[in-house]
């Protein structure tokens, strides 16, 4: 898990740079043509560079862009030259469309891709639900659909394991169910409390035809403090033991 973190600060890291240095080329390629070019041409081709962090590197990206380009086009290509002064008022509203652009363009970028994540989120929950429905009504075996599932959850919920119980069972862990996790009366805080699991483990009951059927026990990884997971996984984990309890009830042994 540091590893990744690791490898996505220095891929922001290298964004920013990047955004920083798109901005400055630009002027440099344009600074010997600058007699000939007008100035809303040089202003386009800065949009462009913005538009390219936006891209490449979201929201962070497109406002640093923003800023160099505005930076550089002020000291470069407005009157007078080789200072941060501007004599005419076109040229001021330019320098602050740039930074408004980019302000947009990240915005819009950052927007987009969360509502690509959404989708793409969607597809893969109804693709696991239709599986495991598939597999039950092709008369696929319970241990064969119980693998499934802990695999699934595992993938879902990023952790280093899951594993099937039958009641009775020998532990007693805090129970992850919709929109909540519940601790056991024998607790502090009662079956009502809200809380992250001591520990890395926490019990997700299968229920079928009003029985319990078993469970899975979801395993962290060693470093996480407590057991904690985003909303919408637990919401989709906690489906995915109701789709496998619907399909094991009818054949299960009382």
């Amino acid at each position: 898990m540091r590893s990744g973190a690791t490898a996505a600060r220095r891929r922001d890291i290298r964004g920013i740079g990047a955004s920083v240095l798109g901005p400055l080329l630009a002027a440099a390629v344009l600074l010997p043509f600058r007699s000939d070019i007008t100035s809303a041409n040089v202003a386009l081709i800065f949009v462009v560079c913005v538009l390219g962090g936006a891209i490449g590197h979201g929201r962070a990206g497109a406002i640093v862009a923003a800023l160099g380009s505005a930076l550089w086009f002020d000291f470069f290509f407005t009157r007078p030259y080789g200072s941060l002064t501007i004599n005419r008022i076109d040229d001021i509203v330019t320098t602050c469309l740039l930074v408004v652009v980019g302000l947009i363009a990240g915005e819009l970028v950052v927007r987009a891709r969360h509502s690509e994540r959404i989708a793409d989120a969607a597809r893969r929950d109804a693709a696991k639900l239709r599986n495991i429905s598939e597999l039950a009504a092709g008369g696929e075996p319970a241990g064969a659909l119980i693998q499934l599932v802990g695999r699934e959850l595992v993938d879902l919920l990023g952790l280093r394991g899951a594993r099937w119980e039958r009641p009775p069972y020998t532990s007693e862990l805090p129970v992850l169910r919709h929109g909540r996790v519940l601790v056991s009366s024998n607790q502090p805080g009662g079956p009502e409390r809200l809380l992250h699991a001591p520990g890395n483990q926490i019990a997700l009951p299968v229920w079928g035809e009003g029985r319990e059927l078993g469970r899975f026990v979801l395993v962290a990884p060693f470093d996480a403090v407590g057991v904690s997971f985003d909303p919408k996984d637990r919401e989709d984990a906690v489906a995915l033991a109701d789709q496998l309890g619907a399909a094991l009830a009818p054949a299960w042994p009382a």
